[in-house]
């Protein structure tokens, strides 16, 4: 964050105005005049997470932040952990946010959303139907008969939990991300590891394994602040959060998702005039 060495944030007395409200007439939203303040903004390189970024940024720009979004990085909060960004937008579970409030003192975890980006398992409603699988126990009992699909290799707390409803040797393979929706869609014998708040999850009737949400510790979208970022930011930040429930949180995945999939600057605009 780049603060002018002749201006005091005691003298920087502009309102902030969360900009995430749709005009009603043909004139623009109200932007402050510049407190001459910049702000580097990063995120994840998801589409949904881009997205978020850009959410966040442009609220920002519109209270009179000079806003930057640095380049898309798989870990976006390092990027505020070394230095190099002032707000950093993805998801975390509890441990990593626990893990922020003791790691540095010049580093604030912000409020988290209500919205839960966890993984979790998935079946088309006819292969579920055709195995009998309406539970990780139901699931385990047939293990043998089907194949697991992921992006990441397999986990220590899905082995453990399938392995304590006897199934030790589960079938196992990682897809890249872009296939993981074809994967469920030609599904045959197939379990696939979504994110709760994909959208195809519910436009398309797939049905997600009750009791596979608590194998995966839950996530939340968490900003991650510099803390020399000014009260009047962190507010502005923490507003903007409020308004990511799970339901906007997987409309924006729908936004930037397939063959029709807006760019996240779209996305966000579209998402400004929806929470109004």
């Amino acid at each position: 964050m780049n603060l002018p060495k002749t201006a005091t944030f005691g003298a920087l007395t502009l309102a902030v105005t969360l900009s995430l409200t749709a005009c009603t007439g043909g004139d623009p939203d109200p932007v402050a005049q510049s407190k001459n303040i910049s702000i580097s903004v990063a995120s994840g390189t998801s589409a949904t997470e881009l997205t978020l970024g850009t959410i966040y940024a442009e609220a920002l720009r519109s209270a009179g932040y000079q806003v930057t979004e640095s380049e898309s990085s798989a870990n976006p909060y390092q990027q505020v952990l070394d230095g190099h960004a002032d707000l950093a937008i993805s998801t975390a579970d509890h441990t990593t946010v626990e893990g922020f409030k003791t790691a540095d003192p010049a580093v604030r975890p912000l409020q988290q959303s209500d919205a839960q980006s966890t993984p979790v398992l998935v079946m088309s409603a006819a292969e579920a139907t055709s195995h009998g699988v309406d539970s990780v126990p139901s699931l385990a009992a047939n293990c043998q008969k089907l194949e697991i699909i992921g992006v990441a290799p397999q986990t220590e707390s899905l082995s453990s939990a399938l392995a304590a409803e006897g199934c030790t040797k589960p079938r196992y393979k990682t897809v890249p991300a872009a296939q993981l929706a074809n994967q469920l869609r030609a599904s045959l014998n197939r379990v696939v590891i979504l994110d709760s708040a994909d959208a195809i999850i519910g436009d398309e009737g797939f049905e997600i394994i009750a009791g596979s949400e608590k194998i995966f510790e839950a996530k939340t979208v968490v900003p991650l602040a510099e803390d020399q970022l000014d009260q009047e930011a962190h507010n502005l930040i923490n507003s903007v959060t409020k308004k990511i429930d799970q339901t906007s949180l997987i409309g924006i995945n729908r936004m930037v998702s397939g063959v029709d999939a807006l760019d996240p600057q779209t996305a966000a605009g579209r998402f400004k005039i929806l929470t109004q």
